[in-house]
């Protein structure tokens, strides 16, 4: 006589796994910073030309919204002092002469960058750090991604450079500097500019959690098994579909103890159903 016990599906497994992840920090420079006058490497650009990483947005009437890296720039008289020189940046201004006369009122210089590394990665804001010093005639203030972080107002803003750090107001993807630049009331020449040297940022990687999986290779079968029985394991994947296959095309004699067998969990299968045909007559 045979007669059949039916298992259940892959068997009910509760599997509770935590990663806990100290992720490592790495620090990198923030790429695309640049003082002005110069060009991608860093080395002077030309003189007399366009800045190609500084704009003009707004100047007063008669003022041309050109960002030049002038040819000549205050130095003695008529001027009550000349303007400071760094080796790492030029002076840019609305015209190609920096010594000429321009109208009173603001200037409005920007630059924008990435918040990313030389590799195009992307960096934390919120770990970001920039550094520079700046000058200008006759005093400007400086805003990141519209927040006002740094004045310059001293009688001789563009005597000498004045450093500056900000690390606030940072943001994913693009970020402004703004340089408002003021140039007052004074007697004729009264030249205007902006001077941006040393600047250097950085920042920490975003890094992301490894995922954790879990995947189990085999389940183990057992039974009691009964003296002069004899026992065939079957199986499908599905109850509805599938015909029953003999899982090692073989009968197991019973003797008395408890037998056990294993089955791969093969990917991509969600499920295998078993069942155990019994019989006490030899097959």
């Amino acid at each position: 006589m045979k007669h059949k016990v039916l298992f259940t599906d892959w068997p009910i497994l509760t599997v509770f796994a935590a990663l806990v992840v100290a992720a490592p920090t790495f620090s990198a420079s923030i790429s695309g910073l640049h003082n002005t006058g110069v060009n991608n490497d860093g080395t002077p650009a030309t003189i007399g030309s366009v800045d190609g990483h500084y704009t003009l947005i707004s100047v007063p009437p008669g003022a041309t919204s050109v960002a030049y890296i002038p040819c000549c720039i205050p130095t003695s008289n008529p001027f009550p002092g000349g303007w400071v020189v760094v080796s790492n940046a030029q002076w840019l201004a609305p015209a190609a002469n920096g010594s000429q006369n321009e109208p009173e009122g603001q200037y409005l210089y920007r630059f924008s960058f990435n918040m990313a590394d030389s590799s195009g990665n992307a960096l934390d804001p919120t770990t970001a750090v920039v550094t520079g010093s700046w000058a200008a005639d006759d005093g400007a203030v400086l805003s990141l991604n519209g927040f006002l972080l740094a004045t310059n107002s001293s009688n001789s803003s563009y005597q000498t450079l004045i450093s500056f750090n900000i690390s606030s107001h940072f943001q994913n993807g693009t970020n402004t500097l703004d340089f408002l630049v003021t140039n007052a009331n004074a007697p004729v020449p009264n030249p205007t500019g902006l001077l941006v040297a040393n600047l250097s940022g950085t920042a920490q990687l975003t890094s992301t959690a490894p995922t954790l999986s879990i995947r189990l290779s085999q389940v183990e079968l057992c039974w009691d098994t009964g003296s002069n029985t004899w026992y065939q394991l079957q199986y499908r994947s599905s109850l509805t579909t599938n015909q029953w296959l003999s899982l090692n095309n073989n009968w197991v004699s019973g003797d008395g103890t408890r037998f056990c067998t294993n089955d791969a969990i093969l990917i991509g299968q969600p499920q295998r159903f078993y069942q155990l045909v019994v019989t006490n007559s030899p097959p």
